[in-house]
């Protein structure tokens, strides 16, 4: 902000600096000082040699010393130096670089000067009311840099009042009030100044004149993308110093910034990111804005929220006006633009009469046309109306620049609705369109559905509200965006669906016989039944010699009128002549309305009931549908079958298709079905057989048998179809047979075996099943003699006579190393004892035998002993005495005894 000092009052003398009038003016003269280069400001002297000047205020610019007033010379001093220095008579202005409240001395002798920055300490000025941030009760300073003008920047006012007064008291003269809003003069002890609006204002007031202001900060924008781009700001209004607005302003791509006052003084600096509205930010980088156009813009300094937007464009009204229109000659029917010059209304419902185009509302000229060409032309201003011949539907233009005009029919196009779902024709990929006439009613007929869902839908999207679903058949009211609506039986349908109600409806066509044959004659049809829109009958029905047609819906609309030449059979060609019905009777009539295939018979049994046989199949695979072929008669058949088919297979009572899963094995089996109506059956046997992987093999749990007797023969059971055929491992033991056929197991083991884990598996041209199982030989007579082990003295070895010589349990065929030595003998040849016998002995071939007297003399000594010493002495031929002797035996021939001890030799 540029202040100007030109009006300021010089401040008051010190007491001892009174001007002296014998001594020479001089004053500070030039753009820096008060006065400028117009009045001159004087300093004050007590001396005539040293002037002062206290706390003036000087701004940027030059000034010079002079006297009395005048450029007289000698009194004219310039000078270079600053802020001190020696004046020169008639130099140059001294610079004053920086505005500020100067003490200036001068010595007009020596030319010395100084300028120093003044310690000025003024009065303090305030607002005070309840306008103000402190109401009442606290003052809201203001600023100065000379004492006299007082400001006073963004203060936040609310509606109230307010007064000037100085040092936060009411003493006079120092109080100020007004009258006059937002600026005028205050009075001393005038009434408070009336704020009328909230805001946030900038204050000046002038102490010394009462002068005062109230007015919002200026708001600009300033960039490259406003129309003074870095150079000179755009300036927004305000009406409450917070909310700044630009309306209509120009901008190019670039970027901008909003700021207060004209300068980057914070906090009055904005800048953001976002684009076209967001909240600025104290600071920031500027606001970028990508595109060229008319703007409006908002700015809020508190919140700092902004907004950059292009404002609505506001053409003329353009109407048609006249008794051809919807308005007549009342009511403007209005018109669309997006340029002002082209005009559109689409759609426009139009009567025979005239019409004219006109500009708001009005006749207000030149904005008034009429014309004499129809249905297009150049319209004139202030011509008559144009004539509109043709009640209707019209599609008008006009060009307001050159008059050109249309009215065209236009083709009206509804939105589409269609089937989709799985039971549909497109399923879930393509929709099937319906029909409409208005855009509310939709049709569509002869639609082939299978068993599935559907919905409805708009325009071939999901797009919401315009997708539809129920839980309704055949009829219901559909929701939007519900599930599909289930359709139970495959079919042909017409189908109509209410876009506004959501009703709907699927029905099947009506088929009816027609002619002198029939029952209503050439008059009324007779209706035909349907389960699926495709195949219609008539059971029952009473003919006359004469003829007949089908037809739809009782009417003959092509394609749905047929006629034929054969009976009583054929295919139905359509607009034909009538069949021709030769005998009277009660009928049973079919017609296909697909194919147009078609019967009139006189009921009958069914005959030639057939189906495929033998059958096999494997079991828990699905079969292949076993489907008859029959001549049916008429009416309806029933298949039954006897006995009842192996589980997982089933017959279907209406068409006699067996099929299904069988689950369990079955050797081939008859079975007999019949298909039975009201007048007969007819019936066929058919065999079949369940083949699968072979199931439930089993043994009699694991085996032991004893070794070397015959075993009973083991067989398994097991379930199979086809018959199996048998393997184990791993091989049975020696003795023991496998039959591969059967799975039995037979023999007589001759090898004892802990207990072998074996697995047999059966196996037919479907699968396999295994069994797991042990086989132990055990063996209780080792040694065979007939002696079972735990009987037998020695198990081992062959011993039936069990001869154990020195009773010790183990049986002497298996006692070989123990000697047991005879404790006497009788030599005497009787036969019996005649020699001395060591048992066991002959085992120890090394061994040495000694047999010594009373007296320690040897009278005997053998090595190898045979059990042959007959008391002979020492080979002599002599027997030794009858007595006891003493024997050592050395079983190693090493010269240790090993037994010895005492025996009696007898006679």
């Amino acid at each position: 902000m540029t202040i100007s000092f030109a009006n300021a009052k010089k401040p008051p003398l010190i007491s001892e600096e009174k001007q002296n009038s014998a001594f020479l003016t001089i004053s500070i003269f030039g753009d820096a000082t008060p006065g400028s280069w117009t009045t001159d400001t004087d300093m004050t002297t007590t001396d005539g040699t040293t002037y002062t000047l206290k706390g003036v205020a000087l701004i940027p610019g030059a000034l010079k010393f002079r006297g009395n007033h005048e450029w007289t010379l000698p009194y004219n001093w310039g000078g270079t130096a600053f802020p001190s220095g020696t004046a020169v008579v008639d130099a140059n202005g001294i610079t004053i670089p920086t505005a500020g409240n100067y003490d200036i001395t001068f010595n007009i002798t020596t030319g010395v000067y100084s300028f120093v920055v003044s310690q000025v300490s003024f009065q303090v000025i305030s607002i005070f009311g309840d306008a103000t941030p402190g109401a009442w009760v606290t003052d809201t300073d203001m600023t100065t840099t000379d004492g006299t003008i007082y400001t006073l920047n963004g203060v936040s006012l609310i509606p109230g009042a307010l007064k000037f007064r100085g040092d936060h008291a009411w003493t006079l003269p120092y109080n100020w009030g007004g009258t006059s809003f937002p600026s005028g003069t205050a009075t001393v002890d005038g009434s408070g100044i009336t704020v009328p609006t909230a805001g946030n204002y900038n204050i000046t007031f002038n102490k010394t004149t009462g002068v005062y202001s109230f007015t919002f900060q200026t708001i600009s924008i300033f960039g490259d993308a406003t129309p003074g781009a870095w150079v000179t700001d755009t300036d927004m209004t305000t009406t409450d110093g917070t909310i700044y607005t630009l309306n209509g302003v120009s901008l190019i791509p670039g970027a901008l910034k909003f700021r207060g006052n004209h300068a980057w003084t914070l906090p009055y600096n904005w800048g953001g990111t976002d684009f076209p509205a967001g909240t600025a930010v104290v600071d920031a980088n500027p606001i970028p804005v990508p595109t060229a156009g008319i703007y409006n813009i908002t700015f809020n300094k508190t919140t700092g929220v902004y907004s950059i937007t292009i404002p609505p464009v506001n053409y003329q009204v353009i109407s048609i006006f006249g008794d051809a229109t919807p308005g007549a000659w009342v009511t403007d029917t209005d018109m669309t633009t997006t340029d002002g010059t082209i005009y559109t209304l689409n759609g426009a419902s139009l009567v025979q009469g005239a019409l004219k185009f006109r500009g708001d509302h009005a006749w207000t000229l030149p904005y008034n046309w009429g014309g004499t060409a129809f249905p297009s032309g150049t319209a004139v201003v202030d011509a008559n109306p144009i004539t509109i011949p043709t009640t209707g539907i019209y599609n008008i233009t006009f060009n307001k620049t050159t008059g050109a005009y249309s009215f065209a029919t236009p083709q009206i196009v509804y939105a589409i609705v269609g089937l989709i779902g799985d039971a549909t024709p497109g399923g879930w990929n393509t929709d099937t369109d319906m029909a409409t006439i208005d855009g509310i009613h939709y049709t569509i007929n002869g639609v082939s559905l299978v068993q599935g869902a559907l919905k409805f839908r708009g325009d071939h999207a999901w797009t919401l509200p315009y997708n539809w679903g129920g839980t309704d058949f055949p009829s219901g009211t559909a929701v939007v965006d519900a599930n599909g609506i289930t359709i139970p039986t495959a079919g042909i349908y017409n189908i109509t669906f209410n876009k506004t109600t959501g009703v709907y409806s699927f029905t099947f066509q009506t088929i009816s016989i027609f002619g002198d044959a029939t029952p209503g004659a050439w008059v009324t049809d007779t209706d035909m039944t349907t389960s699926n829109g495709i195949v219609y009958t008539l059971d029952g029905v009473s003919l006359i010699p004469g003829a007949l047609k089908f037809r739809g819906d009782h009417a003959w609309t092509l394609p749905y009128n047929w006629g034929g030449t054969d009976f009583p059979s054929g295919t139905a060609v359509v607009d034909a002549n009538p069949i021709t019905v030769p005998t009277a009777g009660v009928y049973n009539i079919i017609f296909n309305k697909t194919t147009a295939e078609y019967s009139i018979l006189i009921p009958s049994a069914p005959s030639k009931l057939n189906y495929s046989t033998p059958n096999i199949f494997v079991t828990n695979t699905a079969i292949a549908s076993l489907v008859p072929s029959v001549d049916e008669g008429l009416g309806n058949l029933v298949y039954t079958v006897n006995p009842a088919l192996p589980g997982g297979l089933q017959l279907d009572s209406a068409t006699g298709i067996i099929s299904g899963t069988p689950t369990s094995i079955q050797s081939a089996t008859v079975y007999t079905v019949s298909a039975t109506n009201s007048y007969g059956f007819s019936s066929k046997t058919i065999s079949i057989e369940i083949q699968g992987i072979p199931t439930a093999l089993a043994y009699a749990g694991n085996l032991r048998l004893p070794i070397n007797i015959v075993m009973e023969t083991v067989v398994p059971t097991v379930t199979s179809n086809p018959v199996s055929t048998f393997s184990i491992n791993p091989s049975l033991s020696t003795g023991m047979s496998f039959n591969t056929s059967t799975g039995a197991i037979s023999g007589r083991p001759t090898v004892e075996t802990t207990a072998i884990s074996y697995t047999v598996t059966a196996s037919n041209s479907i699968g396999s099943t295994t069994k797991n199982f042990t086989i132990e030989v055990y063996n209780e007579d080792h040694d065979f003699d007939g002696i079972l082990d735990v009987n037998d003295n020695c198990p081992t070895t062959y011993n039936q006579d069990q001869a154990d010589i020195d009773h010790d349990g183990i049986g002497d065929a298996c006692d070989l190393v123990e000697i047991n030595v005879a404790e006497g003998f009788s030599p005497n040849g009787d036969g019996k004892n005649d020699t001395w016998f060591i048992n066991n002995l002959i085992n120890h071939p090394n061994s040495s035998v000694r047999v010594l007297n009373s007296t320690g003399a040897e009278v005997y000594f053998s090595k190898d002993y045979q059990n042959d010493w007959n008391g002979e002495y020492k080979n002599t031929g002599s027997i030794v005495a009858v007595g006891s002797y003493f024997y050592q035996i050395d079983l190693g021939n090493d010269g240790s005894i090993d037994k010895q001890g005492w025996i009696y030799i007898a006679k």
